[in-house]
């Protein structure tokens, strides 16, 4: 299973950023849990007006096809959900 790089998803997007102070989801996958978390690190860090409100992640067992006539192999991916917010700049 290769990394899939975190995606934000919002219900209050204009043009991809989040309006106001609207709390945004950033979810993604990977094949440990160490490559996970340098990924949410990584999106963090090129998204420097989102602050991070909390992390959840959760190992899955997914069944990928083999090829010829062995069976499936167990394969885990650890999925994860960092809830964000835009920071409120001072005026």
């Amino acid at each position: 299973m290769a990394l899939r790089e975190p995606v934000m998803v919002c219900d209050g997007v204009q043009g991809g950023v989040c309006v106001g102070s609207s709390t945004c989801f950033v979810t993604g996958a990977a094949p440990t849990l160490d490559s996970l978390l340098e990924a949410m690190d990584r999106w963090l860090w090129h998204h420097p007006s989102y602050t991070a409100l909390s992390f959840s992640h959760a190992a899955e067992t997914r069944w990928e096809p083999r090829v010829g006539l062995a069976g499936p192999e167990a394969t885990t991916v650890y999925t994860g959900v960092l809830l964000v917010q835009t920071q409120q700049r001072k005026r």
